[in-house]
Formats: structure tokens, sequence, C-alpha cells
């Protein structure tokens, strides 16, 4: 019988979105151990309750999340959400664990899908061809810290050659193509 880490947090889901969207990771990241799946308990957001009450999600790999974007064009609604097109969206390929004190602090590798916004700003010719709710899978991968994931997302695939595959919805992500993406790092002077 296989056992699940369970990880409970102190702190709530309005204070994880004031945190850096990617602190920096800990160095040798790939000498921790990792899991397969994950049950995250935290302080859930509820200022209509005295009581304060626990949330929990269980985070498996393979599974697609929305993440919080430290990124100044997402302006959050009224309750703290933002808009679908707003969020970051990846795949979880890993989960490691940093053991501290009686918890662990946990880092999730992400594999990226980028938005229509995110090619345009790199001048990718894609984003002309895409929808309004397309994401792209790009074989980027990086690590976040587990506190800035803000729930799983569903993401459709589409495939144009299958003629028999229901249409996606309106307002539902989807995505059809893979890219690879190539970072140059340049030193401005």
């Amino acid at each position: 019988m296989s056992h699940r880490l369970s990880i409970i947090s102190s702190i709530s889901r309005a204070d994880c979105r004031r945190l850096p969207a990617m602190r920096s990771q800990p160095r040798r990241i790939h000498q921790l151990r990792t899991c397969r799946s994950i049950e995250w308990v935290y302080n859930r957001d509820d200022d209509l309750s005295a009581t304060p009450s626990q949330d929990r999600i269980i985070l498996r790999e393979g599974e697609n999340i929305s993440i919080f974007p430290d990124d100044p064009r997402s302006i959050p609604d009224s309750d703290g959400s933002l808009p679908m097109m707003s969020y970051w969206y990846g795949k979880v390929t890993k989960i490691s664990l940093k053991p501290q004190g009686q918890s662990h602090d946990v880092w999730l590798e992400i594999q990226w899908f980028y938005r229509k916004v995110d090619l345009e700003d790199l001048g990718v010719d894609l984003a002309q061809s895409m929808g309004d709710h397309e994401l792209v899978l790009s074989d980027h991968k990086s690590f976040v810290d587990m506190t800035c994931m803000e729930d799983h997302a569903v993401i459709h695939s589409y495939d144009e050659g299958d003629l028999s595959q229901c249409q996606i919805p309106s307002n539902t992500l989807y995505h059809r193509w893979n890219v690879n993406i190539t970072f140059i790092w340049s030193k401005q002077k």
C-alpha cells in the first residue's frame, strides 16, 4: 500500500499570492527526495467564517496546474482570482521535497504551457495562429515552490486531424501544438 506524503502549510492562499512567484530554487535540487503525489493542506481564505478552515489539494505528476503569476499585467478580481488567461499554466513533471524541521519545502518541476501573450512578447509568429484560450506546450522546464500553485487546470488536447473528436466549448483551455524553446542569454554592457 502506498503512502502519500501530506504537507500542512500554515500559510493561507492569500499569503501565497504575495510571495514571489519563483523564488530561487534550492541548491542541488536534483539530489532531493522525490515523490509521485502529494497532499497539500493549507488555510482557506474565507473572510465570512470566524473559525479558520483548511482546504486540501492532491497533486500528482503529469497533472496540469495553474500558477498565480508575478506579472504586473495580471489584475485580480474582487475575490482575488484572475481572469482565466492571466494565470500561468504548466504540467507537473517532478515533485521534490526538502526537509524543513517537521515539514518539507516542496518544489514542483513544471513543463510550461505558453499563452498567446507570452509568444507575442517573444516575437513568435505562431501567436498569430492561436485562439483566445489556446496554450502551447513547450519543452521549457523549471522549478517553482509549491505554494505558487493556484489549482488544478483542465487543458484539453485538440487534434486537428481527428474529425471524430468533440468540439471544445468556448472559454475552455486547450492545446494543439508543442514547441521547443531555446533561450539565448546575452551579456549586455
